[in-house]
């Protein structure tokens, strides 16, 4: 393992559990929505892969299909990735 990759774990506030589920994605005070894919999750935070990463907003509610609904902030966008915090 390199010192990178021991740094960005040390960094994460919770364990990052790999779950592949559909969601989706509700902005514009839930006027309009998005789908999109949860890869992992943690009680801060998820990686999630939405149908259309250019629109995206930077903000917006996550809702997974087990009824979860966290309000979200972009904090890192790679490839067709996105890393969100949840705002608690």
């Amino acid at each position: 393992m390199s010192t990178i990759e021991l740094e960005v774990r040390e960094r994460r506030q919770a364990i990052r559990q790999k779950t592949i589920g559909p969601a989706s994605i509700g902005f514009r005070d839930g006027n309009c929505s998005m789908d999109c894919v949860v890869l992992d999750l943690s009680d801060y935070g998820a990686k999630i892969q939405p149908t259309d990463v250019t629109v995206c907003p930077d903000r917006f509610t996550l809702a997974t299909k087990d009824g979860g609904r966290f309000d979200c902030l972009v904090v890192w966008r790679h490839d067709e990735r996105v890393g969100v915090k949840f705002l608690l």
